[in-house]
């Protein structure tokens, strides 16, 4: 057990630590993305349906019974 507080042993242990996360950045670098076209057109088609669904709800809106027009604030 004593050979593990050993100085030469943590740095063997370390430069090992540091030596590996240097590998896997240098490959993890290199993974290519997906292509952003796809994910713009997705985007794109989500703002289209957002917009129709916005359009639908402020149509529907003046045939609202609660939205008539009734004064309902006076109380009397």
């Amino acid at each position: 057990m004593e050979w593990l507080l050993n100085p030469w042993v943590i740095s063997i242990v370390l430069l090992a630590v540091v030596v590996g996360n240097l590998m896997v950045l240098k490959n993890t670098a290199n993974v290519k993305a997906p292509k952003q076209s796809k994910t713009t057109s997705d985007i794109d088609r989500l703002t289209e349906i957002e917009k129709q669904n916005r359009q639908k709800i402020h149509r529907k809106e003046p045939t609202d019974p609660d939205n008539s027009g009734g004064d309902a604030s006076s109380g009397e």
